[in-house]
């Protein structure tokens, strides 16, 4: 773990450079830690011990923003009862996280969070656990755990719960599962339709209106693309690459 030099650190830090460092520390190891163990777990497998006991350092550093938290707690407290829904920040783990809710159906509500003690912003979705029926947060790269039943949920089953059923309709005719530009997932498509026609990548949890079938492969994607039969999509490189 390497950090760069600053003579406010030592030899008596400041207390609020030090909350400025955990901070910082949290949030890009909550990415890099999900990088570590999911996307790359193949290539980092065996420094698993490693990267354990680093995650345990860097959860340990979470006690340095117990003064922010306190220190913000009546503002928050006062947020709250105008209306204001705060719940647990998936990063530094206080109850810090201001919720606005982007768009909600009956199978789903999209949420975006703001943490006021790590500044973590992310996006989650929410949906009903079908075992208990309690609401369960999905985050990026689609993993949740009913904290009632503790039931797990990755891309399969979110799939299963909230995706279209593509044996009812014409793909050619009303696409239902829509390949992400945003994250370049190619595996599968990772894209569900919404009501009032937005789109939802379940993976990397981008939120869209628009959508565009590729003039080359006729996959349809994700943005508003142009001249995609001579540039391609995320799928193909189109007819100016094809060998």
């Amino acid at each position: 773990m390497i950090h760069f030099f600053n003579a406010s650190y030592s030899p008596t830090p400041d207390a609020s450079v030090v909350q400025e460092v955990a901070t910082e520390q949290c949030r890009a190891w909550y990415y890099l830690h999900s990088w570590l163990t999911v996307d790359w777990d193949d290539v980092f497998n065996d420094y698993r011990s490693d990267i354990n006991n680093i995650h345990l350092k860097i959860s340990r550093n979470r006690q340095f923003l117990n003064a922010k938290y306190d220190e913000l707690s009546p503002l928050i407290a006062k947020l709250k009862a105008t209306g204001n829904i705060f719940s647990v920040c998936q990063v530094c783990q206080f109850e810090s996280a201001l919720e606005n809710s982007l768009h909600k159906q009956s199978d789903l509500e999209l949420i975006r969070k703001s943490c006021r003690v790590c500044e973590h912003q992310g996006w989650i979705f929410r949906i009903s656990c079908p075992d208990c029926q309690q609401l369960v947060d999905i985050a990026e790269p689609c993993e949740g755990k009913c904290i009632n039943c503790q039931r797990d949920f990755d891309f399969v089953t979110v799939l299963e719960l909230v995706g279209p059923d593509t044996s009812t309709e014409d793909y050619s005719i009303n696409p239902t599962l829509v390949y992400c530009s945003e994250c370049s997932t190619t595996s599968e498509p990772t894209v569900i339709p919404l009501n009032g026609n937005q789109y939802l990548c379940l993976v990397c949890l981008d939120f869209t209106d628009k959508v565009t079938e590729c003039e080359y492969c006729n996959e349809t994607v994700t943005g508003e693309l142009y001249d995609t039969f001579l540039t391609g999509c995320s799928i193909c490189d189109g007819y100016g690459f094809d060998d």
